[in-house]
């Protein structure tokens, strides 16, 4: 009667992401941790397979909330945007803005990470909000928010292109579940911005 859940990761998929992830989208080893986290879901195949556990795996893209370390991008980016509004020039560094990123909210994936537990116990899922945003231009908008240019409050050393911009399919996730995150990345930093002011 036990049902368990995996977190895996992004990751899983590749140094570089195709243009298209799903559920089947090929998984690869390019580093310790996906390496790792493949491992693990060899592990789960094998346990449902001979033993019938309910286990599911799911594919978390970035997802981000107060408690991510400040040595982080989004962190980095808050500490420069709070900085600013309180009048400071301060100005930090950002290796590059140049890339995109499936963002969601922590807190959010969360909740539906137990309605899979309980709906649809030992389904795979890939968990994303399907919408990929350029962190320059979400970096933009959300100084623009507050009547900010952020190129007075961060310095990117590297402006080049990181990536490409990619789809995450969260079909899956809608049919089976009849839900999909709501959050975007703006949404998630000033849930975080609110959160510290409350403080």
């Amino acid at each position: 009667k036990c049902r368990l859940i995996y977190a895996s990761s992004s990751k899983v998929f590749g140094d570089k992401l195709p243009k298209t992830i799903n559920e089947q989208t090929k998984k690869k080893q390019d580093c310790l941790y996906s390496i790792t986290k493949n491992t693990t879901y060899g592990l789960i195949e094998f346990y449902r397979n001979m033993y019938a556990l309910q286990a599911s795996v799911v594919y978390l893209f970035n997802h981000e909330s107060r408690y991510r370390k400040e040595s982080y991008f989004i962190p980095i980016i808050l500490k420069a945007l709070t900085s600013a509004i309180e009048g400071s020039k301060k100005k930090f560094n950002i290796r590059s803005l140049g890339f995109y990123c499936d963002w969601g909210s922590a807190e959010e994936y969360m909740s539906i990470m137990i309605e899979m537990v309980e709906r649809a116990a030992g389904e795979d899922f890939v968990l994303g909000t399907g919408k990929c945003s350029y962190a320059r231009e979400f970096v933009d908008e959300l100084f623009g928010k507050y009547g900010l240019d952020y190129t007075d409050y961060i310095n990117e050393i590297d402006k080049s292109n990181q990536n490409s911009s990619y789809h995450v399919d969260i079909y899956k996730l809608q049919k089976k579940l009849g839900v999909i995150p709501k959050l975007d990345i703006i949404d998630v930093c000033n849930d975080i911005l609110n959160n510290r002011s409350n403080c």
